[in-house]
Parts: C-alpha cells; structure tokens; sequence
C-alpha cells in the first residue's frame, strides 16, 4: 500500500497591516469612483450609505473617507469630527461644514484621485520596523504553527 504524502514549499508569509479604507457617502456614484481610485492603488475600500452601519469596521481601517453631507445628517458623525487623533478624511463641498479637529483631513470636492491618496497616505501607518513574518514548520510535510 501507498502512502500518500503532502509536499508543500516553505514559503515566508508576511503579516500586513489593514488596507481596508471605510468611505460613506449617500452617492453611490461617489463611493463607486472612490472604490476603483483606491483599489488602483491596493486598497479595499468598504462603502456605506450611513456612518451607524459603518462603525464596527472604523477602527481597524487605515482611515475613513466621509462625505460632509453625512456629518449634516448625523450626528455621530459630526462628534467623530471632533475627535482627537481621529483618521477621517472629509470630503467637503466648499460650503459651510462641520467644525473638526486638527487630525481630520480636509479635500475638497471635485476630487482628484492624487489629493485621494496623499490624505489616505497620511494616515497609513509609518513602516520604520521590519514586517513580520511567519515561517511555517515543514519538516514532516505538514505544516506546523
């Protein structure tokens, strides 16, 4: 009888941080244009149409991306402004808008995919450490932790 045994490659696994990006907004043509601006440059964008169902995924985004007509509408939204060390970016009109703290990025509307990135790079953690990273033990053929 055979035995049958699994081969695999080491391969180096590398531990990323999160480049999930949260982006609310009520115009889906918005957060349609902002997903593939994004998505060009690697990121996952998850988008919302009010900032309640949005909430539980904020913390470990890299940043949230908010269109001030939701922080007029709400107000959660508009206290999250205020925040110290909050990571949003709001995308404002030109019009009257919220007050924010200093952390609070603000672009202004039309949107140009290069002020996009530069305010999501601000937030983007400082990668001075070298990554993780996992070595899975494959001495038998299975892997091991």
């Amino acid at each position: 009888m055979r035995r049958a045994f699994l081969v695999c490659e080491q391969r180096n696994i590398e531990l990323q941080p999160s480049k999930t990006i949260v982006a609310i907004a009520t115009d889906d043509a918005l957060l349609h244009s902002l997903a593939f601006a994004l998505g060009v440059e690697g990121y996952s964008t998850r988008s919302f149409n009010a900032w309640q169902s949005a909430s539980e995924l904020m913390a470990t985004a890299v940043c949230v991306i908010v269109d001030v007509d939701i922080c007029r509408n709400d107000a959660a939204a508009r206290q999250a402004l205020m925040a110290a060390g909050s990571r949003i970016i709001l995308l404002s009109d030109g019009m009257a808008q919220p007050a924010v703290s200093p952390s609070v990025c603000i672009v202004t509307k039309p949107l140009d995919g290069k002020d996009i990135l530069a305010a999501v790079e601000h937030f983007r953690p400082a990668t001075t450490q070298e990554p993780v990273v996992v070595q899975p033990n494959f001495t038998d053929g299975l892997a091991h932790p």
